[in-house]
């Protein structure tokens, strides 16, 4: 069924103080082009109203939120590279100079400059290289590209990293030398939190145009995000109703839910029952009024309120209503 602006849970979501709902809405929703008048309009508001000028508002000159060396462990969910993320999100305008600063803080002080990845601990110098994540280091490819760093050479070498480097085990990576030393990422089965991270940051790297080698690499991580998350291989059982992935919220973080699952599998290609169940699963947290409720685990501990934990919520609504309108579900 299309979707028009009469419906009330558009009506809805277009009246959202939020822009980036509002353009998202307008955008994937009702199909209304990027140079029509109201979206370009919408679109620069993003940058003067709600959550990202009051994010912004908190950076320091450098381009950092805080301490600048606790750009992550030290500032759950506040500090530099969890607000370049959400930014990122929120859609922001990479060509912003604050957003650009922010970019060039998380380059200098979490990236490890000879491999490329992304770490947890860092200084002026650079990151730590033996606190690489995984899913640090593809949260960042993705915020990056979607700002315009996709050929930059510095975000190339982080994203090559993780084309040459990942590996996609259910049974999990016996090797334990650096960069598979952490258990939680590798030991019992590659995170899949993680692999969806990746995912994310892959396509849209390769979305945005950058000059590698990366859609093998994008079916491998897509095949193991199915395989590992939905039970489709005989090696695991059904995980599609993992209780931390039913909670359905905006932003994702280093965690992730069964819509950011479904959005990247559905992204690069992936069909058949998997999805269906995935969009069933997603349809049954529905209100009788037509909207979900915000459950994500990160909604309060952010440097900026986005919207109220265990109410309506107009992101996961929007984000629901996306993916199912991408899948003919509605």
């Amino acid at each position: 069924m299309a979707l028009v602006r009469t419906d009330p849970i558009i009506a809805w979501l277009l009246s959202s103080e939020i822009p980036t709902i509002r353009y998202r809405t307008l955008v994937e929703l009702l199909e209304v082009k990027e140079n029509d008048p109201e979206v370009k309009n919408v679109k620069r508001h993003i940058m003067d109203e709600g959550p990202v000028p009051t994010i912004l508002g908190k950076q320091n000159a450098g381009g950092y939120w805080g301490e600048p060396e606790d750009f992550y462990q030290r500032s759950r969910y506040r500090g530099s590279c969890w607000n370049v993320h959400l930014l990122a999100q929120l859609d922001a305008d990479g060509n912003d100079e604050r957003i650009k600063a922010a970019c060039e803080f998380m380059l200098q002080y979490s990236q490890h400059h000879e491999t490329g990845v992304f770490c947890y601990r860092g200084d002026s110098s650079g990151g730590m290289k033996k606190g690489m994540l995984p899913c640090l280091t593809a949260n960042m490819v993705y915020s990056m590209a979607k700002f315009g760093y996709a050929r930059d050479e510095r975000v190339l070498k982080a994203a090559s990293w993780l084309v040459n480097n990942m590996r996609y085990e259910l049974k999990g990576v016996t090797e334990k030398n650096w960069p598979y030393h952490y258990d939680i990422c590798w030991r019992k089965r590659t995170c899949r939190s993680g692999a969806v991270k990746v995912l994310n940051g892959l396509m849209e790297m390769r979305d945005n145009g950058a000059p590698l080698q990366i859609d093998r690499s994008i079916e491998e991580c897509s095949e193991y995000v199915a395989r590992s998350c939905t039970g489709r291989d005989e090696t695991q059982p059904s995980t599609l109703t993992r209780p931390e992935w039913d909670r359905l919220g905006f932003p994702h973080l280093y965690d992730t839910d069964l819509l950011e699952i479904g959005d990247v599998l559905w992204r690069s290609g992936v069909r058949g029952k998997a999805m269906d169940e995935i969009a069933e699963r997603i349809r049954s947290f529905q209100g009788n009024d037509g909207r979900w409720t915000q459950n994500g685990q990160f909604v309060n501990k952010l440097s900026v309120r986005i919207e109220k934990p265990n109410q309506q919520s107009r992101f996961v609504t929007m984000l629901s209503l996306i993916l199912l309108s991408k899948m003919n579900k509605i």
